[in-house]
This record gives C-alpha cells, sequence and structure tokens, in this order.
C-alpha cells in the first residue's frame, strides 16, 4: 500500500506542476504586455501587408500564416504569380516593400535562376527566414505571443495529463478486485485515485494552454479586431453567392483582397479569402506544410492551431533565451547567410529577387 500511495502522491505532483506552469507562462505574458493593446486599424487602404496584420497572422496561425498573408497582398499587387499548378512567379520588375514580402522573394531565389518553386516549397522556406522570425520574437518580447519553447511544453503537458486523467480508472478497477473497497482505507485510497483523475482533466481543460493558445493580451487584441470590423458589414451581400464569408468578421472583410480582407485571412485563414483560385492554392498549401506524423509532433511540437494554421514549428519559430524564455536561444530559425538544415528544405542564402518567368 506505501508503494501505492506513494505513486499517488507523484500523480498530483506532476498535475500540481504542469498547472504551476501554465499559470506562470500566462502571468508572464501578462506582465511582458506593455500598455493597451490597440485594435488593427481597418481603414481601406491598398499595398503591403502592414507589419500589425501580419502579427495578428502569427498570433492565429504561427509563421504560415504570416507568409501566406504576405503572399495574398503580393498576389493582389501583381508583384507575385501562382499558377493554377501551385507555381510561383515573380515578375520582372517587381520588387519587396516589406521586410516579409523580401524573405519570400529570397525563398523564391534558393529554387534556383529560372525556376518557378510550388507554394508549398515556397512557404516551408520563407517560414525560416530571419524576417519572419522577428515578428514572433517580438510578440513573445512584448506578451502577445506565446515562444516555441513554451508551446513544445504545452503539447507535451497535456499529454501527460491526457494519461494522468484516464490511468487512474483502470487502476481503481484493479485495485477494487484485489481489496475490499467496502473498507474505509481502501475506500479513501479509490476515492484519491478518482479525485487525481478528475484533477489531471481539469488542468488539462482550464490551467494548461493548449499549443495553438493565444496569450491573454492576444486574445483582446482578437477582440478588439472583431468588434472594430463587424459595424463595417454590409446589409446586402457584395460578393457572389459562392464567396464564403468569414464567421467572426463580417461580409465585407471576404470581399476582395483589401486591407479588411488581409485581416480575415490573419484571423481566420485561407477559408476567408473570397478569390476562389487564390483560397484554394493556399489552403492546400496550408495543408501540405502541416507535419505528417503525430509521433513526430509529440518529440517536436507544432503551431497546434485550426487546420489552416500553417506549418510546424519544428523549424522557423521563436524561441527562449537562455535567461527568460525570450526568443533568440531556441529559434530553431537561421540567421541570414546560414543554413537551414535538412527539415527546412534549403539554406538560407543571401541573393534576393526574383527568377524569369
Amino acid at each position: 500500500m506505501s508503494i501505492a500511495y506513494l505513486c499517488l502522491a507523484a500523480f498530483w505532483l506532476v498535475t500540481a506542476a504542469w498547472a504551476a506552469y501554465g499559470t506562470a507562462a500566462r502571468a508572464k505574458a501578462v506582465r511582458a504586455q506593455a500598455g493597451t493593446t490597440e485594435p488593427v486599424p481597418l481603414e481601406k487602404e491598398t499595398g503591403p501587408a502592414p507589419l500589425h496584420i501580419l502579427e495578428l497572422a502569427w498570433m492565429h496561425g504561427g509563421p504560415g500564416r504570416v507568409v501566406d498573408t504576405a503572399v495574398a497582398a503580393m498576389h493582389r499587387d501583381g508583384t507575385l504569380r501562382i499558377t493554377r499548378k501551385g507555381k510561383v512567379h515573380l515578375p520582372h520588375g517587381s520588387w519587396a516593400r516589406t521586410d516579409v514580402e523580401n524573405a519570400v522573394r529570397r525563398a523564391h531565389a534558393e529554387a534556383g535562376r529560372g525556376t518557378s518553386p510550388s507554394m508549398t516549397a515556397l512557404r516551408a522556406r520563407a517560414t525560416a527566414r530571419p524576417e519572419v522570425l522577428a515578428i514572433g520574437d517580438d510578440l513573445a518580447r512584448r506578451g502577445l505571443s506565446y515562444t516555441r519553447r513554451q508551446r513544445k511544453r504545452f503539447l507535451f503537458g497535456r499529454r501527460v495529463l491526457w494519461l494522468l486523467r484516464w490511468l487512474p480508472l483502470p487502476w481503481i478497477v484493479l485495485f477494487g478486485i484485489d481489496h475490499y473497497l467496502l473498507k474505509v482505507g481502501n475506500l479513501l485510497f479509490a476515492v484519491l485515485l478518482a479525485l487525481s483523475a478528475y484533477a489531471a482533466h481539469r488542468v488539462r481543460a482550464r490551467v494548461l494552454p493548449p499549443p495553438g493558445a493565444l496569450t491573454p493580451g492576444a486574445q483582446e487584441l482578437e477582440r478588439r479586431t472583431r468588434q472594430e470590423a463587424a459595424p463595417t458589414a454590409p446589409t446586402t451581400p457584395t460578393t457572389p453567392t459562392t464567396t464564403p464569408v468569414t464567421a467572426g468578421v463580417g461580409a465585407s472583410v471576404a470581399a476582395g483582397l483589401g486591407l479588411s480582407a488581409l485581416v480575415a485571412l490573419a484571423l481566420d485563414g485561407a477559408e476567408s479569402v473570397a478569390d476562389e483560385e487564390l483560397r484554394e492554392q493556399l489552403a492546400a498549401t496550408a495543408e501540405g506544410s502541416t507535419t505528417g506524423s503525430a509521433l513526430a509532433d509529440f518529440f517536436t511540437g507544432g503551431w497546434g492551431g485550426d487546420a489552416s494554421s500553417g506549418t510546424s514549428w519544428s523549424c522557423g519559430s521563436s524561441g527562449d533565451s537562455s535567461s527568460s524564455d525570450s526568443n533568440s536561444g531556441d529559434s530553431g530559425g537561421c540567421s541570414s547567410g546560414s543554413s537551414c538544415g535538412s527539415s527546412c528544405g534549403s539554406s538560407c542564402g543571401s541573393s534576393c529577387g526574383g527568377s524569369s518567368d
């Protein structure tokens, strides 16, 4: 019996440790958040995706969503073309207007001169670029995103808690077979086992964030952004009946690829894009960029968002510094001129510009 109680105590200690970690991670993000978070402005404008929209994309879909948003803006303005077969072309005379667009063009150049990479390959390379990773680094510093290391721990902790939630149940059955449960000591032990399973369930459901969770500051920013966007919805649809409408933002957001539509893409992914061909390409790319092995995700961690959230964070994400879980020490990305490693597909060359069509 003493060994059984030691095991039970270990169950409670592990559950309490993950509860403390989840609480501390949230508290740290709240402390890091400076000032009041303002919603992104939704005035009508064209041009590249602004930084505040790219930050919104990172919060909801990681580096993959950032690249998707930049590519959508480039596609709208004609500085990038995607064929029906998913090949990416950079027209002659086009140029990068932002750091993230520069990352997309550099990723295109890595495929080789005269070569048009697939959207999936381009996305995988671009998400590992330091220009993209810098967005996540800055958001984590400001308490608007969890770091990659934290997300990996959330993933691992939730799977441990899932095991602790169900393991006591067969233990109670076996214990009841071998012991007389109406005896006070045995009944007390069985009750403690059941309570340990419930505690693990509650910590997993309410305390330890999922890998794709938003920080409290990011949740507030999303809420205020959607409130800002909601009154702009027209009373009559302005798009064809076949155009999907973003549920939480409003019909006007799904119309075209203006600034409001980029906000919808950042918040809700490719399904919010009105352009059917672009929507299908972005959705297929996001699906193809996710990792295919659940076992690999268990050890490496992933973004853990929705189906359109994009790419795994096994390479190309913000990590933690050795002193404060801020974002450089475990980044998994590559600095300019260095190699990304085999998991990211190709080296991060310093050449820029588009290839010929």
